[in-house]
């Protein structure tokens, strides 16, 4: 009976022991998964904080291309808007202007161009020298290189103009492309002009004078391309002519 009741004591023992053993083993392993869940979740952090910041940057960086993009189509469209606006107004410009160069009767003066052989027969026939003084100004270097210009040492010379300002005031009946028109620039005086539709330039300028060949070819013969004259000599020489036979 002795040996039995020893016999237990020492089953109890072991169990107690191999218990104690296994508990200890579970606090050991407990404690391993939680360092290798502290390791794993540092090593996460240290690898998913420069991904997540990269990330970031990545859709910051391309927000800002998308704002960019429709920041510039917003100035592109405002822009093109902006040009066909401008063209638009510019093209009724043009409607405008062609519309007033073109009439058979002008509101208003427009400005054409003119060449040497229409200012010719506008001196000869009319007396008047269409001239405008062509200034070349005059620059020198003061002390420091700068650039200084003085008007009194400006070089001035009288040239051809090259455009004239004039009014058309009716059509000449029963004639293409001529018109009496008025000389804006000169005191509004009256003279035919000859100015093909749709052009901006005078061909030239004929007597109002009907019998005007007739009573003064030898003035036409000696004037008419004379281009050793300047414009204010053959329009002198015009009103010479006229005062001698008035």
């Amino acid at each position: 009976m002795f040996e039995g009741f020893k016999i237990q004591n020492t089953l109890r023992g072991w169990r107690r022991n191999k218990s104690d053993e296994s508990g200890k083993g579970t606090v050991i392993f407990k404690i391993i998964i939680y360092l290798a869940a502290f390791f794993l979740m540092i090593l996460f952090w240290r690898i998913a904080v420069p991904i997540l910041l990269f990330v970031l940057f990545v859709y910051a960086w391309h927000r800002n291309q998308v704002e960019e993009a429709a920041k510039k189509a917003r100035q592109e469209a405002r822009m093109a808007a902006a040009k066909e606006e401008w063209l638009a107004a510019q093209k009724e410009k043009e409607i405008a202007k062609a519309k007033l160069r073109d009439s058979d009767i002008q509101p208003e003066p427009y400005t054409y161009e003119i060449g040497r052989h229409a200012n010719e027969t506008l001196a000869m026939r009319y007396g008047i020298a269409n001239t405008v003084v062509e200034v070349t100004p005059y620059f020198y270097y003061a002390k420091g290189g700068a650039k200084i210009r003085n008007p009194d040492r400006d070089t001035k010379r009288t040239v051809d103009g090259r455009t004239i300002k004039l009014r058309k005031l009716e059509k000449v009946i029963g004639k293409e492309d001529q018109y009496i028109v008025e000389l804006s620039d000169f005191r509004n005086r009256k003279a035919i002009a000859v100015i093909e539709k749709g052009t901006e330039y005078v061909k030239t300028f004929l007597p109002i004078d009907k019998d005007w060949f007739e009573k003064h070819s030898k003035l036409e013969v000696l004037l008419k391309g004379n281009k050793t004259m300047r414009l204010s000599e053959i329009a002198k020489t015009h009103r010479d002519y006229i005062l001698k036979i008035m």
